[in-house]
């Protein structure tokens, strides 16, 4: 019979394969023919994710009907001479989607924070850590396009908060150093905060 001590390492072990596959953004192909996007709706879409539409036959587009608040809208035709068109998503919603030329064909896709916590949008902030995996130490790079006091935190699986570290930002590139030594292996998501609201999210992977 395993110790208590074995399964919380067995369990470890498990959560570090888990976030290994689960570290890179997943792009998901959406083909476009004659008359319809398939698959129509995706399931476990997350806030990084590219969704890429790849042509097959006819004369289509692909055009947003409706997004989540702050995220970009597209038109993108599809046909024989514009084959495929990627969207990267950076906002947490409901994006519902149509061929302006056939009415017919609809599409939708619901994306979510992969620790469970609502993404705001970044419309004055990107956020880059490295290196990712990360051991003992990393460099979290945060541009910024207004001057403003903000948080840093991480999130673990479970959406638990386990660093917290408040930063003051400046137009341009601002970068901080971060030690996270003492963090299980495993994924998290780490995110900057600015008066209360979650502007950008990235996943980060501790080995």
């Amino acid at each position: 019979m395993n110790t208590p001590r074995q399964i919380r390492q067995i369990a470890s072990a498990i959560l570090f394969l888990i976030a290994i596959s689960g570290l890179h953004a997943t792009t998901h192909t959406v083909t476009v023919s004659n008359f319809a996007f398939s698959p129509s709706s995706l399931p476990s879409v997350f806030v990084g994710d590219t969704i890429k539409w790849v042509w097959v036959s006819g004369s289509h587009t692909t055009t947003s009907v409706s997004v989540p608040a702050g995220a970009a809208t597209w038109d993108n035709p599809m046909n024989s001479a514009s084959t495929s068109f990627s969207y990267l998503i950076k906002v947490a919603g409901t994006y519902n989607y149509v061929c302006s030329m056939h009415s017919s064909m609809t599409g939708s896709f619901t994306a979510s924070n992969s620790a469970g916590i609502e993404s705001i949008g970044a419309l004055n902030f990107s956020l880059n850590l490295y290196p990712n995996p990360v051991e003992e130490r990393a460099t979290l790079n945060i541009r910024s396009e207004i001057t403003t006091a903000g948080e840093i935190r991480l999130y673990d699986m479970l959406g638990k908060t386990v660093f917290v570290k408040t930063v003051q930002l400046s137009p341009g590139e601002n970068e901080f150093g971060l030690t996270l030594s003492d963090l299980e292996k495993g994924l998290y998501t780490i995110e900057l905060v600015t008066d209360g609201k979650r502007m950008v999210t990235r996943k980060v992977l501790k080995k």
